[in-house]
């Protein structure tokens, strides 16, 4: 796997999963589900930014533990750990990479993608009746809607940003050809997957990126 439960901490905290020493029961349920959930959703996700054939290669380039091989290529060192780059409009930005440290806190936008799945698959469960959400004596509940699309806004925003929206045009050139990119999107801030992928296009010239819709806090 390329993330584990480390990942999951401040807004993405998922109760017990931390520790290695809760005893066994429910206390260990979280950390027993999260795992399989980021190797599920791991794996979907990378398939959508890069498509079968790309995701291969770029998986066959990892130990079991998560580590780069040393053989591994650089294009997918780069997109694990980030790059320092010139965009095409000759501007210097940097990918953050998948995977990233900030201080103490590890950060990436798989953990996003899986914290959204996880979050809006345990805010409800089944029981003999259908599906209900569960509640806590002594605490009011609310609607886990306005969390799962703020957490999942958040992943949409390192994932694409707004590059399937109209936005500024930039020139592009390839293969002899000259043409207009509407969906660019210019925040030198926030360089998102999307973004890294298209301006090193020749990097990953066999990646086949899909886009994800945005939800809003109706769950619509």
């Amino acid at each position: 796997m390329i993330i584990d439960k480390s990942y999951f901490k401040g807004n993405l905290r998922i109760p017990n999963v931390q520790t290695d020493l809760a005893p066994l029961g429910d206390r260990m349920g979280n950390q027993v589900d999260l795992d399989a959930y980021i190797l599920q959703y791991e794996k979907e996700l990378m398939t959508y930014a890069l498509g079968y054939a790309a995701y291969k290669s770029f998986n066959d380039s990892f130990n079991v533990d998560g580590s780069l091989k040393p053989g591994a290529e650089q294009r997918w060192k780069d997109l694990i750990d980030g790059k320092e780059y010139t965009n095409p409009n000759g501007d210097l930005v940097k990918w953050d990479g998948l995977r990233y440290t900030l201080g103490s806190f590890k950060y990436s936008l798989i953990a996003d993608y899986v914290f959204s799945k996880f979050l809006n698959d345990h805010s409800r469960t089944f029981s003999g009746t259908g599906m209900v959400k569960e509640g806590a004596s002594g605490a009011t509940v609310e609607s886990s809607i306005p969390r799962v699309a703020e957490s999942w806004d958040t992943f949409i925003d390192k994932y694409q940003g707004n590059s399937t929206e109209s936005g500024y045009p930039r020139l592009i050139q390839k293969e002899g050809l000259i043409g207009i990119d509407w969906s660019s999107d210019f925040d030198a801030s926030n360089i998102t997957l999307y973004r890294f992928l298209s301006d090193n296009d020749a990097d990953y010239s066999d990646a086949k990126f899909s886009f994800f819709g945005r939800i809003n806090s109706f769950g619509i």
